[in-house]
């Protein structure tokens, strides 16, 4: 993640959502220790990290990125 913005931004890794094909989210599972748990990044700052997500049987379709909890986010295919 970077923040191509002009003011810090504080990166909420529990909204960034999975949705399977029956339209079900999923949040990740992410450690409190991880770089990427709660993060704020001033502008051009960047950091990175893996997001797990439990699905219990549950086909993925897509992902919902945010940089906040007001943002409209973007969606990413994943079929």
């Amino acid at each position: 993640m970077t923040n191509i913005g002009d003011r810090p931004k504080t990166v909420d890794v529990g909204e960034q959502v999975l949705v399977d094909i029956q339209g079900r989210q999923f949040a990740p599972s992410v450690s409190t220790m991880s770089d990427i748990y709660y993060e704020t990044l001033n502008p051009g700052e960047s950091v990175s990290g893996a997001l797990t997500y439990e699905l219990s049987g549950a086909v993925p379709n897509h992902l919902e990125l945010h940089d906040s909890v007001f943002s409209e986010g973007v969606e990413v295919s994943l079929r």
